[in-house]
């Protein structure tokens, strides 16, 4: 029963960690296609987030048959638990790069606008970045200040959103004829600020797995 129940633990973990994979990649094409980089990527962009979906899914399931069936306990209940809970982060995550994508602003030229560009650009590279310490975290199971990692992470993510939301409302005021790509662009930085905020309380459940305590990451 016990090596029933570790073979079951580590296909879900092994599920997790693919739904980690696309969720990169599918978050860097959003981006990727919203500043016209990749402008065939939306159907991959779709086909990644449906298939975000199939594995929270499958990772649900899984879950559910090993807590009725095997009934772990301790730190294999918590994992359990965990898993279940960030599958379901990620695939929200993916949810939100679809949308991010869907809004596809047109060509940003404005000089106020590329600043909110760059702004984005950072903030993508913090998420890939949280995302890795997560994957590296569960992998090995080292925890060590992972808390005050994500949330500096976070709160530079943070910074970044108050700074584009202030040059986009700035922009409205002066250009009230072309508010369109403007709102867009407010809606794609409140998007990533959403997903800097859910990679970092997937760090929470990580600790939780490991320490057996609740740790706040905002």
């Amino acid at each position: 029963m016990r090596i029933s129940l570790q073979q079951s633990l580590e296909d879900i973990k092994q599920k997790v960690f693919n739904l980690f994979y696309i969720t990169k990649e599918n978050v860097s094409l959003s981006i990727m296609y919203l500043l016209g980089e990749a402008p065939d990527a939306l159907d991959r962009i779709r086909e990644l987030e449906k298939k975000s979906d199939l594995i929270n899914l499958s990772v649900m399931e899984d879950c559910m048959t090993v807590l009725v069936r095997q009934q772990p306990v301790a730190k294999d209940a918590r994992f359990v638990i965990a898993m279940m809970e960030i599958s379901s982060f990620f695939e929200r995550i993916n949810d939100l790069s679809l949308e991010i994508s869907e809004l596809h602003p047109s060509e940003i030229k404005d000089p106020m606008l590329k600043n909110v560009k760059n702004n984005i650009l950072w903030m993508i590279k913090r998420i890939t970045y949280m995302i890795d310490l997560n994957e590296d975290s569960l992998r090995t199971g080292k925890i060590v200040d992972i808390d005050k990692t994500l949330t500096s992470l976070d709160d530079d993510i943070d910074a970044l959103f108050k700074e584009s939301k202030r040059i986009l409302i700035e922009f409205l005021k002066n250009n009230k004829e072309e508010v369109e790509d403007a709102v867009k662009l407010l809606y794609i930085i409140k998007h990533l600020e959403r997903i800097g905020d859910i990679v970092a309380k997937t760090g929470s459940r990580i600790i939780y797995i490991e320490r057996g305590r609740w740790v706040f990451i905002k």
